[in-house]
């Protein structure tokens, strides 16, 4: 699937290798290592997983050979799964995801990769899907962030970039992420106290220019080098964002400061450089010792990249997605709606399997039904508006509703599941075109009985019992006054404890 340079390759495993290495053994990561969590969340994960093998396997109906894509779902499923509750770190374990990730691209076909490219994606976003919203009291995206960083780029360059772009936009997105691992192996001891962020900003530079040693003495392309002040601009932004995390703004203030940085940079980078210079930017944000908000921000450029592949292979309209179109404002409209939403449950439910299971299957159902009841470019508009919409609710459902919710992150991960479904069940784009309305009824009512389902299961789940939803005041009168009485709230967590990284 991807032409990578042997040194290049050899350069990028050998440093992963070292930097874990150091990582483990300095940090003595072995004492962490357990098992005692992992039968528990096998079996939520296999719960999810069952249901999710047999839609796959469906696909058979309409003459798609599903072994290669089953088996690629299932190492996406499993592997992050079993890292997840070893005990290890989660910044080592994004360093292995990511040679995994590596190595899969590397063994992908070059023919024919894009089905099991997309299973692999599916399995591996849905696995952290599960443990951020259901699972993971600590939910981070730490660990899943450069692996889907790399396999979002690699698409995206065998897809929608040109012939004589790809080598060498798959070598540079590769590198950035490389720079990006040495910048974070070394910052550790040095910016544990940066008032006027000096540091920061020799690190930033430190980055872009690495990145650019790498272009023009690794790569020999002078043609990209103004990359690495994209690469440069966004170490900086990542430190900004990060600093804005433990700031003492109040939280509507902060969401609003993120966004709004996250927004111009989007603009200019998209505008000046085009895809290759979000997945840089992106690339960057894996510096973030707490990464909150730059996790969220890495995300949302990934997936901004991985729809414009989706858009530009099914899309029929070259100049994008027409938003006056009625199917497509339709579109618009549902995408949003399923973000706010979804934000809203996550916020308010008394249950992390509910919200969990509600989650997933509008972020299956709604790209799948789009795909055979529409057509591409209201599918691509519905992805649109749900990345939007979630970049904009994972910042301000919080603060807008006063209420902790730590497993709200998980939300930034359903447009980027929602358009590995859509690529999974592209031949639903044609199928759809061309089936009678008797087949549109009978596939609606599947579709009915399967939301019935999952609403009759989501009954049936117990809430958490860890989780106590917050009351309003009770009024007490006695003797004419009155007293209010406010549940205590669960402690918040350092931002020490959040961080989790270590010196060195």
């Amino acid at each position: 699937m991807v032409t990578l340079s042997t040194t290049l390759v050899i350069l990028a495993f050998c440093l992963i290798s070292v930097v874990f290495l150091w990582r483990f053994i300095r940090d003595r990561d072995w004492e962490r290592l357990s098992t005692s969590a992992l039968a528990p969340a096998l079996k939520i994960h296999s719960a999810f997983m069952v249901p999710a093998l047999l839609a796959i396997l469906t696909l058979w109906v309409v003459n798609i050979e599903v072994g290669q894509i089953v088996l690629c779902f299932a190492c996406g499923f499993f592997v992050p799964t079993l890292l997840s509750h070893s005990g290890m770190t989660a910044y080592l374990r994004s360093l292995l995801l990511l040679a995994l990730a590596l190595v899969a691209t590397l063994l992908l076909p070059g023919e024919g990769y894009k089905l099991p490219w997309a299973g692999l994606m599916v399995g591996l976003i849905l696995s952290k899907t599960i443990d951020v919203i259901a699972l993971e009291k600590e939910p981070t995206l730490e660990d899943v962030l450069p692996a889907f960083l790399w396999l979002t780029g690699a698409y995206w360059t065998r897809t929608a970039d040109t012939a004589n772009w790809l080598h060498l936009h798959q070598q540079v997105i590769l590198g950035a992420l490389l720079v990006a691992v040495v910048v974070r192996w070394f910052q550790g001891p040095f910016l544990k106290e940066d008032k006027l962020y000096v540091k920061r900003l020799t690190f930033s530079a430190i980055g872009g220019l690495l990145l650019l040693i790498m272009v023009t003495k690794v790569f020999v392309a002078m043609e990209v080098t103004t990359l690495a002040l994209v690469a440069g601009a966004g170490f900086f932004l990542t430190y900004v964002l990060e600093a804005l995390d433990t700031g003492q703004d109040t939280p509507v203030l902060r969401a609003v400061k993120q966004l709004l940085f996250i927004g111009i940079v989007t603009l200019v980078v998209s505008r000046q450089f085009g895809m290759i210079g979000l997945m840089v930017l992106a690339s960057t944000t894996i510096v973030a010792a707490s990464p909150h908000a730059a996790a969220l921000a890495g995300l949302f450029w990934g997936g901004r990249v991985l729809l414009q592949s989706f858009t530009f292979e099914f899309n029929t309209n070259m100049t994008g997605i027409n938003v006056m179109h009625a199917y497509t404002s339709a579109a618009l409209y549902g995408g949003f709606f399923l973000a706010i939403v979804l934000s809203i449950l996550l916020v308010r439910s008394g249950s992390r399997l509910v919200s969990c299971l509600l989650t997933v299957t509008a972020a299956v159902v709604g790209p799948v039904s789009a795909n055979f009841f529409l057509h591409a470019e209201p599918s691509a508009a519905l992805l649109l508006s749900s990345l939007i919409a979630c970049v904009l609710m994972s910042f301000l459902a919080t603060p807008l509703s006063e209420r902790e919710s730590r497993n709200l992150e998980g939300i930034m991960l359903v447009p980027s599941l929602m358009v590995s479904v859509a690529i999974l069940t592209n031949q639903l784009l044609e199928t759809g075109k061309i089936v009678d309305s008797q087949i549109r009824i009978w596939v609606l009512i599947v579709i009915g009985f399967v939301a019935s389902m999952v609403l009759f299961a989501a009954s049936k789940l117990p809430s958490d019992p860890r989780k106590k939803p917050e009351h309003d005041p009770e009024i007490v009168s006695k003797g004419g006054t009155h007293k209010a009485i406010q549940l205590p709230l669960e402690p918040e967590s350092s931002a020490e404890e959040k961080s989790g990284d270590s010196s060195g």
